[in-house]
């Protein structure tokens, strides 16, 4: 079975592929949302002050939270490694 990662719309699968879909989705956004949230607590700082910065592809699911998006980050981060071995 293929998770596909199409706009899901519902809440509720009418098929055990869709159900598999919508808890993939829903289930990533609520772990991001959460760790952010607990980071946040304990930091003791709102989520607005936080620099917050998604990597690679769908970065989506942040929308609602300020973020900045570097696509290639860990390309960078090898880069600079390498670079400063020499």
């Amino acid at each position: 079975m293929k998770i596909t990662n199409s706009k899901i719309l519902e809440g509720i699968g009418k098929s055990t592929e869709l159900a598999m879909q919508i808890g993939t989705k829903y289930g990533y956004i609520a772990m991001v949302k959460g760790i952010i949230a607990k980071i946040s607590e304990e930091l003791k700082i709102s989520t607005d002050t936080l620099n917050i910065i998604s990597t690679g592809g769908d970065n989506s699911i942040l929308d609602d939270i300020p973020y900045k998006h570097i696509p290639n980050l860990t390309l960078q981060g090898l880069a600079y490694s390498y670079l400063n071995s020499l």
